[in-house]
């Protein structure tokens, strides 16, 4: 009996809804490990009424993908292709998703969905190609699955083409491939923002290069895109003295505020808490500040009961980097409102807690052991940051990927 097709649609239909929703998630404040990996589950149930159906059920997610070209619905072909390693299939999604460079993501995160064995076989496929677009879903899928895609990303980042040639270069600094060094420090003095960008990132994350660190500097003051991850970036390796300095310099900078506030938070140092607690005075800036709060000082503001109420009338602003499709509206979507009264009363209270001048993540004083501990039980943007650090201080290593399938990370943890 063939399956029903309302059936069929259906499980199209939430794959590529929860999907949606498990893209966001990954970066929400609210999301952990244990939280994260439910939502995975309930994507992979509907993904896998799709695949016992067969050639009925890729029919129906085709004809969803169709009637709906979004990222949701990319993924859920994407990843029926890839998971069936049909290469007819596959040049099928890959010529449609390379209509934009969200559908590209969604496809890349169906590729990072598969498991080991799967990943290998659909990376030969694509890589036995000389298409840019198969070579970029070879390059980008062998990274999220933390595996050398081999000659292929050399070759990548001599490209022509800036966005293969970007893409080579994040994937060496997630990889931990410092034999490339040499290519994508080229990319330092490249035209393209693009490139320029992933080759700071790289080589900060790999070597800690002062001059990496002034062009990530750069980018976060003069782009609007990438401009928080560049400045985050860059304050975790500066030294502490010139990481105090550009942090102090961006605060007293108009427009910076949101993003001194993001350098205090990632660099992490107690100091900052009281321009902080200052900051939650601004209706504009109070959630980010918060955040930061937790950041460094481990306290959850409700569980606490350092909340406070939404400013009557209050209207959010538009997010830090508009032709980043994933961002909400609002950038601090999530986050809670602290009362900065309340924050203070418990920092004068705590304060001798946490030792000046040292480096804090949730709670406590970085260190590899804590930051293992985040990457199990913390709230994803602090296992990120946690993952990062790492990463920093073991660059042949790679960085792990706290958006891979939660069951995939449990077992990595």
């Amino acid at each position: 009996m063939e399956p029903v097709a309302s059936v069929l649609t259906q499980h199209a239909e939430e794959a590529a809804f929860l999907w949606l929703l498990r893209d966001q998630a990954v970066e929400r404040p609210q999301y952990n490990l244990r939280t994260l990996t439910e939502l995975d589950e309930r994507v992979e149930a509907h993904l896998d009424g799709l695949r016992v159906a067969g050639e009925h059920g890729w029919q129906a997610a085709w004809a969803q993908f169709e009637a709906h070209p979004e990222p949701g619905e990319a993924f859920a072909v994407a990843a029926l292709a890839f998971q069936a390693a049909d290469p007819g299939r596959t040049q099928q999604v890959l010529e449609r998703a390379f209509a934009s460079p969200a559908l590209v993501r969604a496809a890349v995160s169906a590729h990072g969905w598969l498991s080991g064995d799967d990943a290998l076989i659909q990376s030969s496929i694509t890589g036995s190609s000389l298409e840019p677009s198969s070579r970029l879903m070879t390059v980008a899928g062998s990274a999220i699955q933390r595996f050398h895609p081999g000659p292929i990303l050399a070759k990548s980042l001599r490209s022509e083409d800036p966005q293969l040639r970007a893409r080579a270069m994040k994937a060496a600094g997630e990889l931990g491939d410092t034999t490339v060094l040499p290519l994508v420090r080229a990319g330092l003095t490249a035209k393209e923002l693009d490139v320029r960008f992933a080759a700071a990132w790289t080589v900060a994350r790999l070597t800690g290069d002062p001059s990496a660190a002034a062009e990530l500097q750069t980018i976060a003051v003069t782009e609007s895109r990438f401009l928080r991850r560049a400045a985050e970036m860059a304050v975790r390796i500066l030294s502490p003295s010139a990481a105090r300095s550009w942090i102090g310099m961006l605060d007293t900078l108009s427009g910076c505020e949101r993003l001194a506030i993001h350098t205090m938070s990632a660099f992490g140092d107690p100091v900052a808490i009281p321009q902080l607690i200052e900051r939650m005075k601004t209706p504009a800036l109070a959630r980010a500040a918060g955040e930061a709060f937790s950041f460094i000082t481990g306290i959850h503001l409700t569980n606490a009961k350092l909340e406070g109420a939404e400013p009557e009338g209050f209207e959010a602003g538009p997010t830090e980097d508009p032709e980043d499709d994933r961002v909400a509206i609002d950038p601090d979507d999530g986050l809670a409102w602290p009362d900065a009264a309340l924050a203070k009363k418990w920092w004068d209270a705590n304060r001798k807690q946490f030792p000046p001048g040292v480096r804090h993540l949730s709670g406590r004083p970085i260190n590899s052991e804590h930051l293992k501990a985040i990457l199990k039980s913390g709230y994803q943007r602090q296992r990120a940051a946690a993952a990062i650090e790492l990463a920093i201080r073991n660059s042949r290593q790679p960085l792990f990927e706290v958006r891979a399938p939660g069951w995939r990370q449990a077992s990595e943890c």
